[in-house]
């Protein structure tokens, strides 16, 4: 009983792509950028009407299906079963009814919240898509009320009456995975009225979370700084990384920084109070369920082994090599005396090269041409069927997502600015979109839902195949140059920089878990202590980094232990790519057909066997061992291409 992210799809069929290919527009006005260029939400609902007549219906069978409790196991007595007494019938079809009413909930339930969000993220100004959007939360926690007492009364019956039931239902075979799940996991579940306790927390622990972007960015009031040509700026979000990643002047970029960073600077003591909140708050719902610790609870839900979290932060920080190395080879190309954070993410290498989407729309295809022509035709479908809402416009929500939807299509919010990493983005979030796909048309909804462990293999793969191609395709030594540095910064990003703040994160659980003072010099001590430890002496002024930890939303939004996620997916993903590159063809064929069956196979086993069915093993630090090995053959080639344009 999770939240859907998922999605089917039915036909496969090609159009034809756009004879004149559109830059980006100039216009900000989203009703003057053209139709194609927006997705289409009518594929969910014709218009308010429909969608608030559908949270009606499921506003009812919330209601409704808060009537089965008690039901499962009459005889244990954990409920009013008298409203289903006397049609319950056979149990085990009875429970079929149950799970089929769950399901049927949730799915009209996801299209709701999802046809609101996505409305919501068109013009953030709109107070109107953002009430309907809230609307659709508090759909959400209600009927996670309405269902918590399903769990503990399932336990009730026994692990051996359900697998009884399994083998002779056939209606039942589909759930068997998600059933056994809750017996695998069934110490750490609490009381029907202990769970639905927990459940009613659920407006509290969003309201601590919401604390940190008011404080961070609804109260901010940004410094404003001149820079070196005069120019006066304020020190928002936006401008900061506008600074950061374009201005060559070193100087501004340490302005900017300093400025940025005063809203944390001025606040270290709240942002520790409020982290320091939501870590006692973590570990009280660790030890409600009966768990050792945040990071054991946090694992557990999707089976993963502590050992898997602890090798990939050790190998990633033993394996800082060639981050260090490279932040080395950036200070020589930049020509600074010193090396900072703020130096991070000036691209080295320019272009004149434009991405524009229409552009790009038969390369990504070419790109994925390996997966062959299914995969192929859902990729045309996606571009060509307003599945995408391309461009900026006012009031639009900043970066990019994939929405799986099980009954209808995914979709895919873009800001596309016409760049390099645009292109890096679209083929990221098809990724997921075909990952969803795959799923769907293979899984019964039951096991449709796959885990954020394996989330970001699809995604990460198609990026390296983009890189693939278009590294055999460019002869531009500029471009290639440029491409490379793309790679390097997204390994730096995506693997080392989210492994360091899985380590960070450990380090601050654990001292929560251990009854220590929480306070913004511990927090500072350990993120620091926890930088160094990656970055070594390739970075000066670290004193400017220590509040970093109160800028990074990861640590204060969802669920704890998240982030490292993306570095084993991006491990994952960087050892199937060469299972299915490299070596002899008919082991390549094998190797794509696994990893066929991988993005197929949604949430029907744990993360770590699926992977291992597709030919990796995550408990081995070899795994890991191939990206840092990866990091260096990049750094490498980078280095002969800016020796080629007479940078180095």
């Amino acid at each position: 009983m999770k939240f859907r992210t998922a999605v089917v799809m039915l036909v496969i069929f090609t159009l034809a792509f756009a004879q004149f290919a559109m830059a980006k527009p100039e216009t900000l006005n989203r009703d003057e950028i053209p139709d194609e260029y927006k997705w289409n939400l009518a594929d969910i609902y014709a218009d308010w009407d429909a969608w608030q007549a559908a949270y009606n219906e499921v506003d009812a069978k919330i209601a409704e299906f808060a009537k089965f409790k008690g039901t499962l196991n009459p005889a244990a007595d954990m409920g009013d079963a008298s409203s289903h007494v006397g049609t319950i019938g056979d149990p085990a079809s009875h429970l079929v009814n149950v799970l089929k009413a769950s399901d049927e909930m949730q799915l009209q339930a996801i299209r709701v919240y999802v046809y609101a969000m996505l409305s919501s993220v068109e013009d953030q100004r709109d107070n109107t898509t953002q009430s309907k959007a809230q609307e659709g939360d508090l759909l959400w926690s209600r009927m996670g009320q309405a269902t918590a007492w399903f769990t503990p009364e399932l336990l009730s019956l026994g692990k051996e009456t359900i697998s009884e039931w399994i083998e002779s239902n056939k209606d039942l075979k589909p759930y068997k995975f998600p059933l056994m799940e809750a017996f695998r996991q069934a110490e750490h579940v609490l009381s029907a009225e202990g769970e639905e306790l927990l459940s009613n927390a659920g407006p509290l622990e969003s309201a601590v979370t919401n604390l940190h972007p008011m404080l961070s960015t609804a109260d901010a009031d940004w410094p404003e700084v001149t820079l070196s040509d005069g120019t006066t700026l304020k020190a928002t979000p936006g401008n900061y990384s506008m600074i950061l990643h374009n201005s060559t002047n070193q100087a501004d970029r340490a302005t900017m920084m300093k400025a940025h960073f005063q809203i944390y600077d001025q606040s270290p003591n709240t942002f520790a109070g409020i982290y320091n909140t939501i870590l006692q708050r973590n570990w009280f719902e660790a030890k409600s369920r009966n768990y050792n610790s945040v990071v054991e609870a946090s694992l557990d839900n999707d089976a993963i082994p502590v050992d898997v979290y602890k090798a990939l932060v050790k190998t990633a920080q033993e394996g800082s090599g060639p981050l260090r190395r490279y932040s080395e080879l950036r200070q020589k190309v930049l020509g600074t005396e010193t090396y900072s954070y703020y130096d991070n993410y000036l691209t080295l290498v320019e272009t004149d090269k434009t991405w524009e989407y229409d552009d790009v729309k038969e390369m990504l295809i070419n790109a994925f041409a390996i997966y062959g022509s299914e995969y192929q035709g859902y990729i045309r479908k996606a571009l060509n069927e307003r599945w995408i809402d391309v461009y900026e416009n006012e009031g639009k929500e900043s970066g990019a997502f994939s929405q799986g939807l099980y009954d209808v299509h995914p979709y895919i919010k873009l800001n596309h600015m016409d760049t390099m990493n645009d292109v890096f983005t679209i083929a990221h979030e098809l990724g997921h979109s075909m990952h969803s796909i795959y799923s769907d048309k293979t899984q019964p909804v039951a096991t449709s839902d796959y885990a954020t462990f394996v989330a970001e293999v699809a995604s990460t793969m198609n990026e390296a195949l983009l890189l693939d191609y278009l590294l055999e395709t460019e002869k531009d030594p500029r471009v290639r140059a440029a491409l490379l540095e793309e790679r390097i910064n997204a390994i730096s990003g995506t693997f080392y920089r989210q492994s360091m703040f899985g380590s960070y994160e450990l380090k601050a659980h654990t001292a929560a878990e251990n009854g220590e003072a929480i306070t913004s010099e511990k927090l500072q001590q350990l993120y620091l202590e926890t930088y160094t430890e990656f970055f070594g002496d390739s970075h000066d002024n670290k004193e400017l980094y220590k509040n970093v930890w109160a800028r990074i939303p990861h640590f204060y939004f969802g669920s704890p232990y998240y982030v490292y996620q993306y570095a084993t997916s991006l491990s994952a993903s960087t050892a199937l790519h060469k299972n299915l590159t490299e070596g002899k063809k008919k082991d390549r064929k094998k190797a794509m057909e696994r990893y066929i069956e991988l993005i197929s196979a949604g949430g029907s086993d744990h993360p770590v066997n699926l992977l291992a069915n597709a030919g990796v093993d995550m408990t081995d630090p070899a795994t890991y061992q191939a990206i840092v090995e990866e990091m260096d053959l990049r750094v490498t080639q980078l280095e002969k291409e800016l020796k080629k344009l007479g940078m180095l």
